[in-house]
């Protein structure tokens, strides 16, 4: 990120109810969405079980595109990709994401015996897209601001056309 190129700083938490992980919380549709930050991912990722939610699916387009991933099991699967939108404060962003059919590694158990869910995985496409900083002692990330929506539209507008959706 250039020295005086505009930012956003979104604080995140690396312990939620005893989970010591960096998750960024994002918001779409008026609800509240969690992603992990992982820097070691190469793609992101979403839950299937996420993005079928009717209250938040509105604008999610599924491709017929196919792409394949090894999971924390070391198999190989092969799923759909879906471009998905959610906000950052004031600042939308859309994002290529690689559908996890079954979302159970992205349960963790919290100290009460319940669960906490994250959404996803922002990964390397993500950080690397808006040059993220992280900063892991103060809990912080740097992202650059988004294109404005009206580009943002257009870039969806063209991505449906070209996958015929």
């Amino acid at each position: 990120m250039e020295k005086n190129e505009p930012c956003l700083k979104i604080s995140f938490k690396r312990g939620i109810d005893g989970i010591s992980l960096p998750i960024m919380k994002t918001e779409k549709n008026g609800y509240s969405v969690y992603f992990l930050l992982d820097t070691g991912a190469n793609k992101n990722y979403i839950r299937q079980d996420f993005i079928n939610l009717s209250e938040l699916n509105t604008d999610t387009v599924t491709t017929d595109d196919v792409e394949e991933f090894y999971g924390i099991d070391n198999v190989c699967h092969q799923t759909q990709i879906c471009n998905f939108r959610f906000n950052l404060g004031e600042y939308e962003y859309l994002e290529r994401f690689q559908i996890i059919p079954d979302g159970s590694a992205l349960s963790f158990p919290t100290t009460d015996g319940a669960s906490f869910h994250v959404a996803g995985i922002l990964g390397t496409p993500f950080m690397m897209k808006h040059k993220a900083q992280i900063d892991f002692a103060a809990n912080d990330i740097l992202i650059a601001l988004p294109k404005p929506v009206e580009t943002l539209e257009m870039e969806h507008a063209s991505f449906v056309a070209e996958n015929q959706i």
